[in-house]
């Protein structure tokens, strides 16, 4: 049996931070791979409400529970990353203690934990329960970004940019909210393959950044700013990977030419991102530009070709392997010079992880005869080369407000070759456009 005994709840002092929308409180924010600050709410009640558990016997045992202890326990476990924990201490505050000043505390911040979890559909029901029960409140701003952050990662991108012009509508918002909001607005552009409309929402997020008054801009180097400058490298590598060369020559010799000019576009913008200093886009754009150079070859290697003789074929392939190889260089340099760097700065997310992998997926791929020949044998066959190891990925739904500390200049790493002197063929601009991809 369990009684709830509801005492007069005296004033009580709430604090809910997170990322971008800075609402109070100084508890040491919890951070994850991606440069992710959460701060879980802090909470100082007086009076509270009390539960009491009997197992049911006359003169049998009870155990007076109180909910700030409670919640202590669920904090507890969330800083120390327990999340299963902390979830099931929540959980009897949302259900036992619904008058309780720890019940909003309680709904966001098992969101927060289902995210850590990557059990998005859960943590959106619980953003949207804070949405619902505490619209009025500040703390429902911080809980539609959340909810957008989940949907983008369950890759509603549709629902996001819904869920976005429900949050700009909201008053109170901030500079970093504006920012938020505009960056994850192109991440939801990108994933619906809105390239253009995406690159315009990013390009906002840098033009609000720059003309913000000096007083109240946020850093250069600030999760989301940086964000927006990776988004754009992004769609301009997208482009170039939608180049897929086809006969006849005359279209292939253009298509070359439009291909080296996005390879440069997008390696330029990668490099000012990486200038930013932010350890976590920093190591996705060395990964994004190895990539490139990767997948160009690739590209290059599964040109179509008109028929020829085994003996024809095997001239061919010797002579294109050995002009691509270079190619194939930079790719692991760049590869390797990620993991080096990381290392020395103490980095650790996804983009390591993939870079690790990738690394070694290419040099063993170099050294297997019998794997090109697989891609030689697709290439002659007019079947699609199933790719030198895993597609670009996705840009990572973006996490509030990762500060980043300084990252080594590379001496490489020039922008000669970048945006500012490389003209967009007319052909290319309409972002949106598969054309390349057609046969």
């Amino acid at each position: 049996m369990k009684i709830k005994i509801n005492n007069a709840v005296a004033a009580a002092t709430f604090a809910l931070c997170l990322g971008a929308v800075a609402c109070g409180g100084v508890q040491k924010p919890t951070t994850n791979p991606t440069g992710e600050q959460v701060k879980p709410p802090v909470e100082e009640v007086e009076l509270d409400p009390t539960l009491i558990k009997s197992d049911g016997n006359d003169g049998g045992k009870t155990e007076v529970v109180e909910s700030s202890d409670v919640f202590k326990s669920a904090q507890s476990a969330f800083r120390k990353r327990q999340y299963d924990e902390a979830l099931k201490h929540y959980a009897v505050i949302i259900e036992h203690f619904q008058d309780s000043d720890y019940y909003l505390a309680a709904l966001y911040n098992s969101g927060l934990a289902y995210d850590f979890l990557k059990r998005h559909e859960e943590a959106c029901q619980m953003y949207r329960r804070v949405i619902k029960e505490f619209r009025g409140r500040s703390e429902a701003t911080d809980a539609f970004f959340r909810l957008a952050a989940s949907l983008g990662e369950l890759e509603q991108h549709a629902e996001v940019l819904e869920v976005l012009d429900e949050t700009v509508e909201r008053t109170g918002l901030t500079l970093a909210d504006r920012i938020e909001a505009q960056t994850r607005r192109g991440d939801a552009l990108y994933g619906l393959g809105k390239f253009s409309e995406a690159e315009a929402a990013y390009r906002q997020t840098l033009m609000t950044h720059k003309r913000a008054d000096p007083d109240n801009a946020l850093p250069d180097d600030s999760y989301f700013v940086v964000g927006a400058q990776y988004g754009v490298a992004r769609v301009y590598q997208r482009l170039f990977e939608d180049i897929k060369f086809k006969l006849p020559v005359e279209r292939m010799e253009k298509d070359l030419d439009d291909k080296i000019q996005l390879f440069q576009q997008a390696q330029g913008l990668f490099i000012r991102t990486i200038r930013k200093g932010h350890p976590y886009w920093t190591t996705a754009s060395r990964y994004q530009i190895a990539n490139m150079y990767e997948a160009f070859y690739a590209d290059l290697l599964a040109s179509e070709i008109p028929e020829l003789t085994d003996e024809e074929a095997e001239l061919y392939f010797e002579e294109l392997r050995e002009k691509l190889r270079p190619l194939m260089e930079q790719a692991l340099q760049y590869y390797e010079k990620t993991i080096i760097l990381s290392e020395r700065q103490g980095v650790d997310n996804e983009y390591t992880e993939r870079t690790q992998k990738a690394l070694e997926r290419l040099k063993g791929y170099l050294t297997d005869p019998e794997a090109q020949a697989r891609d030689e044998d697709a290439v002659r066959a007019g079947e699609n080369v199933g790719g030198l190891g895993d597609d670009a990925p996705k840009p990572p739904a973006p996490k509030p407000m990762g500060d980043g500390e300084g990252d080594e200049k590379d001496p490489d790493e020039s922008d000669k070759d970048g945006p500012d002197s490389i003209k967009m063929p007319k052909r290319d601009l309409q972002h949106d456009s598969h054309r390349h991809g057609a046969g």
